[in-house]
């Protein structure tokens, strides 16, 4: 087969294609399992506030733990099949949660909370996948 460096075909082009099969799966997993474990910690962290009758300055503090278990349930979830890259999908997992924070920090002007839920998400998602290799290598022959 003919190698091509112009993105219009050979085994560039190929391997693109072939990866758009896993690609697509796995940022709709992604999302959705982000989707679904930020409505849920957000609906028992607010219940804690209410029924503990908890002040406003408790708010950030469960804001960083939905933060980090979210992004440790989506990472744990959505890489689960993987055997390769697995840090690199374990943050790809993460991105939409990224963008959320960072829009949240645009509109709130806290430069801070950005720093702070980014390092979360990163840290949740680098010990996630020392999780994941440790599940993968297990099955290896």
């Amino acid at each position: 087969p003919r190698i091509s460096f112009n993105g219009y075909g050979g085994i560039f082009m190929r391997k693109i294609i072939k990866s758009k099969g896993v690609l697509m799966p796995f940022i709709l997993k992604s999302i959705i399992i982000n989707i679904v474990s930020s409505v849920v910690m957000l609906l028992i962290f607010s219940t804690l506030i209410y029924k503990l009758d908890l002040g406003d300055e408790y708010y950030k503090i469960f804001a960083f733990v939905s933060v980090g278990v979210t992004s440790f349930l989506t990472s744990l979830i959505a890489v689960k099949g993987y055997k390769n890259n697995i840090l690199v999908m374990s943050i790809l997992s993460n991105i939409i949660l990224i963008v959320i924070s960072v829009f949240n920090s645009i509109i709130n002007a806290d430069g801070i909370s950005l720093l702070i839920n980014i390092v979360i998400t990163v840290l949740c998602s680098f010990l996630t996948s020392i999780i994941n290799s440790k599940s993968t290598s297990k099955f290896k022959v």
